[in-house]
């Protein structure tokens, strides 16, 4: 179906070339190049925080206090659950069209951590739940980036 147009443009043309916020025209060309840099600053923020999580999970209890690495919560679920809260919601503003192969990717990365953690090599114990507890954070995390993503283009 071909769209009827006006002059020589097509008519969705015309509510597209100028979006409104707060009554001033915005340059639709403009809003979306400060949409992909938030994701690419979202994407890179993510690859940081995987690296930092990944060394936090995976080094022994012993190296972390010797160079007085104490972070978080005395609770070791709310410390599972707010990084991979955290990666889900970097990961879903970084990469909003691929929120299925995240889940995917950060529930290995959890399983990986906790099957790793259980090795005699670190020294640090498997708990099933540590892993539950990634996965409720991951599933928050994506509830704030569908959020945050939504009241993006709601914007715009």
């Amino acid at each position: 179906m071909v769209a009827p147009r006006h002059g020589s443009r097509p008519a969705w043309a015309s509510c597209c070339s100028r979006l409104r916020t707060d009554d001033s025209p915005v340059d639709f060309r403009r809003w979306l190049e400060q949409v992909k840099s938030y994701s690419v600053a979202a994407s890179t923020a993510f690859v940081v925080t995987l690296l930092a999580v990944l060394v936090l999970a995976l080094l022994p209890v012993p190296e972390l206090q010797e160079f007085g690495i104490d972070i978080g919560f005395d609770n070791d679920k709310l410390n599972h659950a707010s990084a991979f809260a955290t990666l889900a919601a970097l990961g879903g503003l970084g990469w909003p069209r691929h929120k299925i192969t995240l889940v995917i990717f950060l529930a290995l990365v959890g399983a990986a951590i906790e099957v790793l953690q259980g090795t005699t090599l670190i020294d640090r114990d498997l708990d099933v739940f540590d892993w539950v507890a990634d996965c409720i954070g991951i599933a928050g995390g994506l509830v704030v980036a569908l959020c945050v993503n939504w009241a993006m283009h709601r914007k715009g």
